[in-house]
Formats: structure tokens, C-alpha cells, sequence
């Protein structure tokens, strides 16, 4: 077995394998539009803040008092990596995290269906 750690990036291939994501029903979708479109721009706006070194790093060193600055920076340069600066998933990244997951069953994946970037703030 080949173990890759998928958190340092040093891979380029699987930088963009979506590690954070907001799921909700169809029906939700559906019925409050709006109200996904507010949930997930406070997704958004939290991933810039996160991807705000200054902000970012500050956050974790509240998160995780215990951590060494030298730590809490080398742990933020990793995270960081697979953080999306727009928050888009990509058809790409879909795949990857379902050929990461290995989901059991016979039923054929349709990942254009499995994700939609529609909720996301218009810039």
C-alpha cells in the first residue's frame, strides 16, 4: 500500500479534491432558494477569511492554544492548500472525492448532478 497525504499539496493532481462542502436536500434547493444563497455566502465569506493569513492563522492559534506558532504556521500552509479561493467545485474535484471515497453499490454516478456552484455569491 502507497499512503499519499492529500493535505500538503504537493501533489497538484489532487489539490483540487473538495475536503469542505455544504450539503442540503433538493427540496431545500427547491423551496428556499434564498435561503441557501445565505448559507452559503457565510461559507464564503468564512474561506476568505481563512485564506487571510493574517486572519487565518489567528483563528487557529484561538482554535488550537496549545500549538506552537511554528506549528500552527506550518499546519496553516497545508490547510490552506485545499481551501478554494472562490469556493466553485469543480467536475474534476467531484470525481476525485468519489474516487477517494470508493462509495459502494452498482448505481452509476452522474457527478454533474452531484454538486452545483449556483448558491455561490455572485463576485
Amino acid at each position: 500500500k502507497i499512503f499519499i497525504n492529500l493535505m500538503n499539496g504537493e501533489i497538484p493532481e489532487f489539490r483540487d479534491l473538495v475536503f469542505m462542502t455544504l450539503a442540503t436536500h433538493p427540496d431545500m434547493l427547491r423551496e428556499r432558494p434564498e435561503t441557501v444563497r445565505k448559507v452559503v455566502a457565510v461559507f464564503a465569506e468564512a474561506q476568505k477569511i481563512l485564506l487571510d493569513p493574517v486572519r487565518g492563522k489567528a483563528i487557529m492559534a484561538t482554535e488550537f492554544p496549545d500549538m506552537s506558532s511554528a506549528t500552527n504556521d506550518k499546519a496553516y500552509e497545508i490547510v490552506r492548500q485545499i481551501w478554494s479561493t472562490d469556493g466553485r467545485m469543480s467536475l474534476s474535484g467531484a470525481k476525485k472525492v468519489f474516487d477517494f471515497l470508493q462509495p459502494s453499490g452498482t448505481t452509476p454516478i452522474v457527478y454533474e448532478n452531484t454538486f452545483t456552484n449556483d448558491f455561490l455569491p455572485k463576485n
